[in-house]
């Protein structure tokens, strides 16, 4: 899945050497939706790179978080993040996941999840897609560059 053909660019600089969309599934409720998942030698190079999923259409943005949103994460992220870019759309369907610990129902194992925008419960991994399928079954991916 690191192919050329699915390599990031973000504002000029290379920010991934390749990833996948995850699909994923609730646990308790049963909503489901994608996230994207960026692959690099190192994670340094796409740190503070975040990817929002438009709920209504199959469109996933990749920007960088501002100056702001990076210094002030806890009260920046998600709503002023997903207020800049669904903004920019004239929209209001672009969401970020965030994640947190739960303990898995079967084992009582500890996982790091993304949070169900439903119920808050976590939501587990169902299959991907490379870039590349997502992009030929009618998916977009935009990258987006802040200026602040």
């Amino acid at each position: 899945m690191g192919s050329k053909e699915s390599l990031i660019y973000l504002g000029g600089e290379r920010i991934s050497t390749g990833g996948f969309l995850e699909n994923m599934k609730c646990v308790t409720c049963e909503f489901e939706s994608k996230r994207l998942i960026l692959q690099a030698d190192t994670d340094m190079v796409y740190m503070g790179v975040v990817g929002l999923t438009d709920l209504e259409n199959n469109r996933i943005v990749i920007t960088h978080l501002s100056k702001k949103e990076w210094q002030d994460y806890k009260n920046q992220v998600p709503e002023k993040l997903e207020e800049r870019i669904n903004t920019l759309f004239n929209s209001n369907s672009f969401k970020f996941f965030e994640q947190k610990h739960f303990y898995e129902k079967v084992t009582n194992e500890k996982i790091y999840r993304p949070i169900c925008l439903n119920c808050s419960d976590y939501l587990e991994k169902v299959d991907y897609q490379s870039f590349d399928h997502y992009i030929k079954s009618g998916g977009k991916l935009i990258s987006i560059d802040v200026f602040e």
